[in-house]
């Protein structure tokens, strides 16, 4: 049995350190990574490089990730086309395929990744390279902040690998929701953050990113 500052993790993709930062707090070794520099007020414990980089470091014991979800969570579908004539949607599942591929752990909101027939009608190449790969389109669980205490609904997709699913903390009443003047309703979360604060709006919530720490962080130290 490990201690948990023998314990290396890495949070892929995260320049808030929200999940970092809780692993901190429980001792455990564990860096953020990102091509941006971090907000989560740690730079010592973080990584400012391309997450392949930080991957060949050193030896992890875990790495927990976060892909972008921009061309591909479904709360952008209007842009697909685009996207998909301008190379940037294959470039996106490509990414997040093979950090799925070196992680124990790959989260996205609901998109193009699950089922995976979207990949399948407009990239069949790299569907067929993901199905050899043992990709499953059908996520480990989704979950939602207001499992784990924060008043939220946005729904959160999980691709596990040698971690166990994560069981609801604290389950509070979700998302209040605003009506635009285009008759489109919103959550409060989403309408409060602003348009084009995408990066705001992919921040994991604290109630989440603590029960990764805590639950996760359980598991690493009893089963390594």
């Amino acid at each position: 049995m490990k201690k948990p500052e023998e314990i290396n993790i890495l949070i892929g993709c995260e320049e808030s350190q929200a999940v970092c930062n809780e692993f901190r707090k429980l001792g455990f070794n564990a860096f953020s990574c990102d091509l941006q520099e971090c907000s989560g007020g740690h730079p010592e414990w973080h990584l400012q490089i391309d997450i392949f980089e930080a991957i060949k470091i050193k030896k992890w014991d875990a790495v927990i990730s976060f892909p972008p979800c921009t061309d591909l969570a479904v709360s952008g579908a209007a842009w697909f086309k685009i996207k998909r004539e301008s190379g940037e949607q294959k470039r996106s599942i490509k990414f997040f395929f093979d950090v799925w591929k070196e992680s124990n752990c790959c989260e996205n909101p609901v998109g193009i990744l699950n089922g995976g027939k979207y990949i399948k009608k407009w990239f069949p190449e790299l569907h067929e390279e993901m199905v050899s790969e043992g990709f499953p389109f059908k996520p480990t669980q989704i979950i939602e902040p207001y499992m784990f205490g924060d008043n939220a609904n946005k729904k959160t997709c999980l691709w596990l690998k040698n971690l166990p699913e994560l069981k609801p903390t604290d389950v509070v009443c979700g998302s209040k929701y605003i009506t635009a003047t285009s008759g489109r309703r919103y959550p409060e979360w989403c309408w409060n953050t602003g348009k084009g604060c995408g990066s705001k709006r992919s921040k994991t919530y604290p109630g989440i990113a603590k029960a990764m720490a805590e639950q996760w962080g359980k598991y690493l130290i009893n089963n390594l």
